[in-house]
């Protein structure tokens, strides 16, 4: 059985299905009604000015100050005290599920400690793509004037998600990103996740909705859509 929101879903589908059918010459129309069928809904505590936008990039320099304090003398787990306790709301967001906590983390420092090794150089680069960021939410501010702009936490996590939206702004993990070319795609996605109706337990269809427009919305602000190469 259907429940209401996933009909309700369904039918805004149905409806961007038939703009596509009668407007495949109007590319405008159709972007603009697939921003108001996704009834896209953007927090107010944040800043409405790109510009307003804050870049955090402190965890990185205090993951690899835990890193090599760890290599200096094995015995000891440094990651708590160096990096998560004093780590920014972003490192707070990613620990559910990715960071998990200091033992978890420490694991993987372990076992992946060549794949730290080879990231760590560009991990420090990334602050030279926000500039390009920038104006993607320039970007995102014309196309949805109601968006607000949170602050983008890069963080060091456990090799396993690339990046994340929550109540507090974009996370970023910078361990993912061997292409700091990509970095902007990736912030791109997740502002569009931000800006989103949060639904608690989301239904399979609603999820698709979400990940496809984020797909769809992210390319249109940033010219790219971050998912290419895996489709390629």
């Amino acid at each position: 059985m259907v429940d209401s929101k996933s009909l309700q879903l369904s039918n805004k589908i149905s409806f961007i299905d038939k703009v596509l059918t009668l407007t495949c010459n109007k590319p405008l129309l159709i972007i603009l009604s697939i921003f108001h069928c996704l009834s896209m809904e953007a927090q107010k505590s944040f800043p409405a000015d790109p510009d307003s936008a804050k870049f955090v990039t402190t965890d990185i320099a205090n993951f690899w100050r835990a890193y090599d304090q760890f290599y200096q003398d094995t015995s000891k787990n440094p990651f708590s005290e160096k990096y998560i306790d004093i780590g920014s709301k972003g490192v707070f967001g990613f620990l559910k599920y990715r960071i998990v906590d200091k033992e978890y983390l420490k694991s993987i420092v372990m076992n992946k400690k060549g794949d730290y090794d080879n990231i760590r150089q560009n991990s420090f680069r990334i602050v030279e793509k926000e500039k390009q960021c920038r104006s993607i939410f320039y970007a995102m501010k014309y196309w949805y004037p109601k968006a607000v702009f949170p602050p983008v936490y890069l963080v060091v996590g456990a090799f396993n998600s690339g990046g994340t939206a929550n109540d507090e702004g974009l996370i970023i993990g910078a361990e993912m990103q061997k292409n700091i070319d990509n970095i902007p795609y990736t912030i791109a996605h997740e502002l569009i996740h931000f800006q989103q109706r949060k639904t608690d337990n989301p239904t399979l269809l609603v999820q698709a909705i979400h990940e496809g427009s984020a797909d769809f919305l992210g390319e249109l602000i940033c010219g790219y859509n971050m998912n290419n190469i895996a489709v390629e």
